[in-house]
């Protein structure tokens, strides 16, 4: 079946990056609940990013399985976008399969 886009949230994740960012900013402009975390492999741009006025916490790997739980507890109806870096794709896509998430994934 098909739920109404306010009954769905997403985690974007490497919101940090510009098509992460993008994606993000899409995403509350359409209506979907943004969970304000997102999955990156490092900080270079600090720890917290805002999108359409969300503040986001990025969140590296040692923090993603405790988030996880947290955002599954929260947010029952999620999907996760990725917009990763090459060398990130395959490591991504493991965890995410391994905790039954479903995900969409893109690189540049």
């Amino acid at each position: 079946f098909c739920r109404k886009a306010s009954e769905i949230a997403v985690l974007v994740n490497s919101c940090g990056g510009k098509m992460g960012h993008a994606v993000a900013e899409a995403a509350v402009k359409r209506g979907l609940t943004l969970i304000p975390y997102s999955f990156t492999g490092n900080r270079e741009e600090g720890n917290i990013v805002s999108c359409e006025g969300v503040r986001v916490e990025l969140r590296e790997p040692e923090e993603w399985d405790a988030t996880l739980e947290d955002v599954k507890k929260m947010y029952p109806n999620f999907i996760v976008v990725d917009y990763t870096l090459p060398a990130a794709v395959n490591g991504n896509a493991n965890y995410y399969a391994k905790n039954k998430l479903p995900f969409v994934m893109g690189t540049t």
